[in-house]
């Protein structure tokens, strides 16, 4: 549709204004201008001179979009949340407005350099979830961290943090972190280490072997307060403690 075609459609008792489909109207604002309006914004101007200007007025919607489509010489579509426009073989990107010129070129940025805009920006939003999957990846593969516990420890984020502390081995990790001993019972002993900026904490239940004098650490969950429950919560079972003493 052009502003000829357009106004060819507003006669007879519609010269002002003609319904086109639901909720969008062929209205004629001015003896040279035509518009075309989905609800209350005018999502195409028509103009005298040949001119088209296409506007979302903020509504990047499905609706807008097929709107301008089907009534404009020009094809809108959505990438990433950026609105791009082409006509007769040129692109542009645009945020709400652009406007074909009677000669036909079409006015925007440039599409190519709004594309390398958004790849940018979503390189660098995926910048700390590609690094965690490096980190937990290489924790998977049991490949060996060669910082030092400080380093670990002062890593802002917490999923690297944690698969630091996995490569580093999380019996060596809890044993040269100096961690607090929040309960002592039995030659157990329930240890507590921040992790998060002294908001989360993790916590492990530090044994000993008598005879061979091996230490081993194993996580518990961080709400467990005393040796007993984090017993009880690593075999599954109640009262361990009490059990292994009848046992013996």
């Amino acid at each position: 549709m052009n502003y000829l075609t357009a106004s060819l459609k507003l006669f007879g008792r519609c010269k002002v204004q003609r319904k086109l489909c639901n909720n969008t109207y062929l209205i004629r604002r001015s003896p040279e201008e035509i518009a075309v309006r989905l609800h209350s914004t005018d999502v195409i101007t028509f103009h005298s001179d040949g001119q088209i200007d296409i506007a979302t007025g903020g509504w990047d919607t499905v609706t807008t979009k097929d709107r301008i489509n089907s009534y404009c010489a020009v094809r809108v579509w959505s990438e990433h949340g950026c609105m791009f426009a082409s006509h007769n073989g040129q692109e542009i990107a645009f945020s709400g407005s652009a406007r074909i010129t009677s000669d036909g070129k079409l006015i925007g940025k440039d599409a190519a350099a709004k594309r390398k805009e958004i790849q940018e920006e979503i390189n660098e939003r995926n910048r700390p979830r590609n690094r965690a999957r490096y980190w937990v990846n290489k924790a998977r593969d049991g490949r060996p961290y060669k910082g030092t516990v400080e380093s670990i420890l002062q890593e802002s984020n917490a999923t690297v943090r944690l698969a630091k502390m996995r490569c580093y081995g999380i019996d060596r990790f809890f044993i040269e972190a100096k961690p607090k001993i929040i309960h002592e019972q039995a030659g157990y002993q329930l240890l507590e280490l921040p992790i998060d900026a002294g908001l989360r904490k993790i916590r492990a239940l530090k044994m000993a072997c008598s005879t061979t004098g091996a230490v081993y650490i194993n996580t518990v969950p961080e709400h467990l307060r005393d040796v007993p429950s984090a017993l009880d919560w690593m075999f599954d079972t109640r009262d361990y403690l009490g059990s292994i003493s009848q046992q013996t």
